[in-house]
C-alpha cells in the first residue's frame, strides 16, 4: 500500500525532512499512477508528514524542537486517559498480555532491529484494555511522530539508547498489575520527558537537519 510505504520511508528518514516529493520520480519508484499517488500524499498531509506549498508541490514536512515538545505534552495527556481506562477495564487476559509483552522486550537487546517494535507493543499492551479506539488512533499517530524525531536524533548522535532508563518498563509493568494509576502516570511522564530531553539535547545544537523556519511559518 502506497500510503504505508511512504509513511515508513518518511518515519525512517529514508525521505529526509524538507525533501521534495516529485510526482514523476515517486510514480516510477512506487510503481503507481498519478491519482492514487496524489491521494496517498494528501492522506499523509492530513497526518502532518507531508506539506503542499503553492508553486512548490509536495515535500516531506520539516521538523522542529517546538513540535516534538508539543507532541510529548499531548502524548502525556492521552497516556493518562488511556492508562486510567485500561487499568479500570483490564482483566486477567490483559494482565497476561502485558506480562508477555514485557517478557519478550526485556530479553531483546536494544541493538536488535526488532527492539523498537517490541517496545511499542509493550506500551500498546499496557493501554490495550482502554475501550476507546479513537484514542488509540491518536496515540499511534503521536508515537509515529515521536519515533521520527528519535530516529533522527539517534542517527546524528550514534544511538544513545543507553541513556534511557529501561528499568521504567519493569516499574510500569508492576504498577499496572497493581492497578496503581498515580504510579503509572508518574512513570509514563518521566519516560516521555526523559526521551524528549535526550532528543532536544541532540537536535537543538545541530544545524544539519531541515526544520521549520520563520519563512515556513509565514508561507503555511
Amino acid at each position: 500500500m502506497t500510503v504505508a510505504r511512504l509513511r515508513h520511508d518518511i518515519l525512517e528518514g529514508i525521505r529526509p525532512a524538507g525533501s521534495p516529493l516529485r510526482m514523476a520520480s515517486l510514480q516510477s519508484e512506487y510503481e503507481i499512477g498519478n491519482t492514487p499517488l496524489r491521494e496517498a500524499l494528501f492522506h499523509l498531509a492530513s497526518e502532518g508528514l507531508v506539506e503542499l506549498s503553492v508553486g512548490r508541490g509536495f515535500r516531506v514536512a520539516p521538523m522542529s524542537i517546538n513540535e516534538i515538545k508539543e507532541v510529548t505534552e499531548v502524548r502525556k495527556w492521552l497516556e493518562r486517559l488511556a492508562l486510567r481506562e485500561s487499568l479500570k477495564h483490564g482483566d486477567t487476559q490483559w494482565e497476561a498480555k502485558i506480562i508477555s509483552a514485557y517478557h519478550v522486550l526485556s530479553r531483546t537487546a536494544q541493538t536488535d532491529p526488532k527492539w523498537d517494535q517490541l517496545n511499542r507493543e509493550f506500551h500498546e499492551a499496557i493501554a490495550s484494555a482502554c475501550p476507546l479506539p479513537i484514542l488509540h488512533k491518536f496515540q499511534n499517530h503521536l508515537y509515529d511522530i515521536t519515533s521520527r524525531y528519535r530516529k533522527l536524533a539517534w542517527r546524528i548522535a550514534g544511538e544513545p539508547e543507553a541513556e534511557l532508563d529501561l528499568s521504567e518498563h519493569q516499574q510500569l509493568l508492576d504498577a499496572a498489575l497493581a492497578r496503581d494509576y498515580e504510579k503509572c502516570v508518574e512513570i509514563m511522564d518521566d519516560h516521555c520527558d526523559s526521551l524528549v530531553n535526550i532528543i532536544v539535547r541532540i537536535l537543538e545544537p545541530d544545524n544539519s537537519w531541515p526544520r521549520h523556519t520563520a519563512s515556513d511559518t509565514a508561507q503555511a
